[in-house]
C-alpha cells in the first residue's frame, strides 16, 4: 500500500482545539409584518428537482389506495385473460421450433407472464420434440373412441397392443381408460358383456315387435331358430376357448418340464464341481504334508539328469489345459509306436508333454491358492515327486541288482 492510499489520523493540536470550543454570542432579531408577508408569498424551493411547491389549499386527503389497487388488479387480470394463449396453439408453436419467450413476444404479453400458463399446463421444460409427442397423443386419443376400443377388445386385441398402436405414453392410455370408466378389468368385462349381448337383444326385440295378423307359430319358430343359432355359436366359442386353454396348458407344462430338467442338470454340475473342489483341496493338503516329510530326506543315486522347465502363465483354464495334456500325450504315443523312433522328435514331444503337465498343475493350484505363492507350491510339488521317484528307483536298484552309476 502506498503512502497516498493510507488512511491518515489527524494529530490533535491543543491550541487549535481551545480556539474552536464554545459558542459565539446569540443575536436575536424579529421580522416585521411586511417582511413576514414578503417571505410567506415566496414559493417553497424543492431541492431535489426544483419542482413546483405543493398547493395545500387543493389537498383533499390521502388517495383511496385499496380502490386503485383493485382497479389495477382488475385491469391486469382482464389483460391476462385477454392474452391467454390456447394450449394447443402454444404447443404447435413450440413444436415448430419457437421458444417460449418468442411466443410471448409475438402475442404482446408482459415479459415472463406466459410462464404462469406454462406452469398451469404442467409444461415446464417443454421442448419441440415433447410438444410434438403431446400433440400426437391428443390426436390419437381423439381418433379412438370408447366404442372402437371395446370393439377391438372383442376382436381379441390385448390392452398392450392397443396401447402401443394408439398411445405412445402408457399413463395417458390408462388415464383415458379412467375417463371412460373401464380402467378396472371388472368394469371393462361388464362393458364387453353388454356390447356382446347387444346384437342378440336387438334380434329378440325385433322378433317380438307387435305386428298385425302375425302367426304365433312363425314367431315361435323364429325364436327357436334364433336360440339354436346363438346356442351353436356359444358352444363353438367355448370349444375354441377350451382348445386355446389346452394348448396354453400343454405349452406351460412343456416349459415347466424343460426348466426342471435344466435345473437338475445344473444341480448335478454344481455337485460335481463341489466334489472336484474338495478333492483338489485334499490333494493340496496332502501335498503340503508330503513336502514337509520329504524335505529332510537325503537320497543319493550318483549321477542324475536335470530337466529345466519354465513356469508359464498362458491364461488358459483347467479344461483347456487338460485338453492340451491329452493332445501332447497322444503325440508322444504316436512317436513311440513307430518301428523306427525319431529320437529328436520323441524328445521334443516328451518335453512338450511335461511342459503342458506343469501348466495343468499350476492352473489347478491357482484356483485354490490366492496369496500369490502359487509358483512356490508348483516347485514344491515337483520337488516332492522327484524325491519320491529317487526313493523308488533306489529301492528298485537294491531289489533287482541294478548298478547305480557313481560320479
Amino acid at each position: 500500500m502506498s503512502n497516498g492510499d493510507r488512511k491518515r489520523t489527524p494529530i490533535p493540536i491543543p491550541e487549535r482545539e481551545l480556539r474552536s470550543t464554545g459558542a459565539g454570542p446569540v443575536i436575536t432579531y424579529q421580522l416585521s409584518e411586511e417582511e413576514l408577508a414578503k417571505y410567506r408569498a415566496m414559493p417553497v424551493p424543492n431541492r431535489k428537482n426544483n419542482a413546483r411547491p405543493i398547493d395545500l389549499s387543493q389537498y383533499q386527503g390521502p388517495p383511496n389506495t385499496s380502490q386503485k389497487q383493485s382497479e389495477r388488479t382488475s385491469e391486469s387480470y382482464k389483460d391476462r385473460v385477454k392474452l391467454e394463449p390456447e394450449k394447443e396453439e402454444f404447443l404447435r408453436e413450440i413444436a415448430a421450433g419457437k421458444s417460449i419467450s418468442q411466443v410471448e413476444r409475438e402475442r404482446g404479453m408482459t415479459r415472463n407472464s406466459i410462464y404462469y400458463w406454462v406452469k398451469k399446463w404442467d409444461l415446464i421444460g417443454i421442448t419441440p420434440g415433447k410438444a410434438r409427442e403431446i400433440l400426437k397423443e391428443d390426436v390419437e386419443m381423439e381418433s379412438l373412441s370408447k366404442e372402437q376400443y371395446l370393439e377391438m377388445r372383442l376382436n381379441g386385441h390385448s390392452r398392450t397392443s392397443i396401447q402401443k398402436q394408439h398411445f405412445t405414453n402408457p399413463p395417458k392410455f390408462y388415464a383415458q381408460l379412467g375417463e371412460w370408466g373401464i380402467k378396472e378389468k371388472d368394469a371393462e368385462e361388464r362393458e364387453l358383456d353388454l356390447l356382446q349381448a347387444q346384437p342378440i337383444r336387438e334380434e329378440v326385440e325385433e322378433l317380438f315387435q307387435p305386428e298385425e295378423n302375425k302367426d304365433p307359430n312363425s314367431t315361435y319358430e323364429a325364436l327357436k331358430a334364433f336360440s339354436d343359432k346363438n346356442l351353436k355359436d356359444e358352444i363353438k366359442r367355448l370349444n375354441e376357448a377350451l382348445e386355446t386353454e389346452q394348448r396354453d396348458h400343454e405349452h406351460a407344462v412343456k416349459l415347466l418340464n424343460e426348466t426342471k430338467t435344466h435345473v437338475n442338470q445344473l444341480e448335478d454340475e454344481i455337485h460335481d464341481l463341489v466334489d472336484e473342489r474338495d478333492a483338489t483341496r485334499k490333494y493340496v493338503d496332502s501335498l503340503k504334508q508330503l513336502s514337509v516329510k520329504t524335505q529332510s530326506k537325503e537320497i543319493v543315486l550318483g549321477k542324475e539328469i536335470v530337466l529345466r522347465l519354465p513356469l508359464l502363465d498362458s491364461g488358459a483354464n483347467r479344461f483347456d489345459q487338460m485338453q492340451k495334456v491329452h493332445e501332447e500325450l497322444e503325440e508322444v504315443g504316436s512317436e513311440l509306436e513307430t518301428a523306427s523312433i525319431d529320437r529328436r522328435r520323441a524328445a521334443e514331444e516328451l518335453f512338450d508333454l511335461v511342459q503342458s503337465f506343469v501348466g495343468l498343475i499350476r492352473v489347478e493350484l491357482s484356483d485354490l491358492i490366492v496369496d500369490g505363492s502359487v509358483d512356490q507350491h508348483v516347485i514344491r510339488f515337483f520337488e516332492h515327486f522327484n524325491r519320491e521317484h529317487f526313493a523308488k528307483i533306489q529301492l528298485y536298484a537294491a531289489e533287482r541288482g541294478w548298478r547305480v552309476i557313481e560320479e
